[in-house]
């Protein structure tokens, strides 16, 4: 879903498969070029904002959702713009 939104906003959607040990140099390869991201994130304390954080990538923002429910296609849009803008 994250991937359909991006392209209907312009944006690159990455989402790491593998967490730990972490993809250091895949990660860095899909983020070449990037300026800022933001973290989308289905839990309350942004738990992979702060994995990648740790290696050295800090996201200018998150959307963070914790309701126990996925995000709707609409709902994500609303909370990206909000965020990106």
């Amino acid at each position: 879903m994250c991937g359909e939104l991006a392209g209907k906003l312009g944006l690159r959607s990455i989402q790491p498969v593998v967490l730990w040990p972490f993809p250091e140099k895949a990660f860095a390869r899909a983020m070449e070029g990037v300026d800022k991201f933001y973290v989308v994130e289905t839990n309350q304390t942004g738990q992979l904002a702060m994995l990648v954080s740790m290696f050295g990538y800090i996201p200018a923002g998150k959307v963070l959702k914790y309701d126990g429910r996925p995000f709707m296609v609409d709902e994500l849009e609303g909370l990206v713009n909000k965020v990106i803008s």
